[in-house]
């Protein structure tokens, strides 16, 4: 059996930072000049300020922020209204333009009294494509993640995620569905996200995890962006990426149903589509009324 590894996407992230850092400032007098980079000082209690909106998250990997009730975000990644404080529901425009892909989300997110755990979310969406536009992606499924949350200190929260993925058609598929035309359609996914706040409205968000862990060989996924908050809104700008990070050869290792993920020569029942490596944009702009 021949295994090696994959490298390269760190490097890219590395090259997204500098980047990013160095027009952060420029970015930062233009959308909020009112502000002074003030470090966090959070009172006791968990949920995030007011008076800031609340980020939603990555692409794989979410928060368990809620909007409150009758609060309304619009914007580039999502058009969602508060149907009271713990519960968000709305969709996509990004998904809709892009993708044509029409989808409903609906979040579902509460404070507990727990010390280890003193944020818990359950999300349930649903993604359905229509001819239109570019018509590029053919695909049905549903998503269900189940995130909860401990924020260490004002400057550090994490998010730890479990997310199942149920495709009732896979035929030309997002890039969370790594691998299509399988007999197994779902995908089983565990990921962290990590929020660190530089002030209390600039900060990043780091991710990782496993994609596809139901898969013959998970997928790795990792990711990052950077953040500027103001009254009223947020910009948001990043990448992640799902890579193999290990490659075999061995037939031996061949699932049923899974014919050529491993071995592309190997003559074991219908060729499955795979990804060796996705990229995905994590650029939200939203404003909160």
């Amino acid at each position: 059996m021949r295994i090696r590894t994959k490298a390269g996407f760190s490097g890219l992230l590395l090259l997204l930072i500098t980047n990013s850092i160095t027009v952060w400032a420029s970015i930062d007098g233009i959308i909020d000049p009112d502000n002074r980079n003030e470090f966090v000082i959070e009172s006791s209690g968990y949920s995030p300020g007011k008076s800031l909106p609340r980020l939603f998250g990555h692409n794989l990997s979410p928060t368990s922020y809620t909007l409150e009730g009758g609060e309304v975000s619009a914007g580039s990644y999502a058009l969602a209204l508060g149907i009271g404080d713990n519960w968000t529901l709305g969709t996509s425009p990004w998904m809709i333009t892009q993708y044509n892909m029409p989808c409903v989300i609906s979040r579902f997110g509460f404070d507990t009294n727990n010390e280890a755990i003193q944020r818990v979310s359950l999300e349930f969406d649903y993604f359905k494509t229509f001819p239109y536009f570019f018509n590029t992606y053919n695909q049905e499924s549903t998503m269900t993640r189940l995130t909860v949350t401990h924020q260490f200190s004002s400057q550090y929260t994490m998010h730890l995620t479990a997310g199942y993925q149920y495709f009732m058609n896979a035929n030309t598929p997002f890039s969370l569905r790594m691998i299509s035309n399988s007999t197994d359609m779902k995908t089983i996914s565990l990921s962290s996200l990590h929020e660190v706040s530089f002030t209390s409205r600039d900060g990043l968000m780091f991710e990782a995890g496993m994609l596809g862990v139901n898969y013959p060989i998970p997928y790795f996924h990792t990711g990052i962006s950077l953040y500027k908050k103001w009254r009223g809104g947020f910009f948001q700008i990043g990448v992640s990426g799902t890579f193999l990070a290990l490659e075999t050869t061995s037939a031996s290792d061949i699932v049923s149903g899974w014919a050529d993920v491993l071995d592309p020569t190997a003559d074991i029942g219908p060729r499955v589509f795979e990804r060796k490596l996705a990229i995905h944009p994590e650029i939200q702009l939203q404003f909160e009324i």
